[in-house]
């Protein structure tokens, strides 16, 4: 795998609930995986959530931790009218940015966004398709003048945070 090119081990912790008990387990995975979490030099937060545990190891153990911000979750919170999450989210994600070592974000305007929360380091790395290789238009079967069929696989949860009319457009 990519990891494997750069890294010895690469370590996976996953949470087994989904909602609100999700938290709760983030609290406590440091203390039930400290053996695990122990050999890590580094730890990797897959969105605020998975900056809590990084966030407890950084604090208990001194590890350093990456956090990949991909989305302005207050701003879905406040959009769903989740307000206790939207509260949350808004105590969270200033704590987790400024102790991250390096934030990584998809975007310029996401690289701005968090710029006030003064994190230490922010990498811009864009994700998603490249849309001047898949352009439509390049994409013409210039013997014929068709268009190919085209299958689009998505893997990901189904909310509106992903964008999908955007995919599908």
């Amino acid at each position: 795998n990519e990891f494997g090119k750069y890294f010895d081990r690469v370590e996976l912790f996953e949470y087994e609930y989904s909602d609100w008990r999700r938290f709760l387990e983030a609290l406590f995975l440091p203390i039930a995986e400290k053996k695990r979490l122990a050999v890590c030099d580094v730890l990797k937060a897959v969105h605020l959530t998975g900056a809590v545990p990084c966030l407890v190891t950084k604090i208990i153990g001194g590890k350093p931790y990456v956090l990949s911000y991909g989305y302005r979750y207050d701003l879905f919170a406040k959009l769903e009218n989740k307000w206790l999450q939207w509260l949350l989210v808004k105590l969270l994600t200033s704590i987790a940015i400024k102790f991250a070592d390096v934030v990584m974000v998809p975007t310029k305007e996401l690289k701005t966004h968090i710029e006030k929360y003064k994190p230490k380091k922010i990498a811009v790395i864009p994700n998603g398709v490249d849309i001047e290789k898949y352009n439509p238009s390049s994409m013409l079967n210039c013997s014929r003048g068709l268009r190919p069929r085209v299958i689009v696989l998505f893997v990901g949860r189904l909310e509106r945070q992903k964008n999908l009319d955007v995919l599908i457009k």
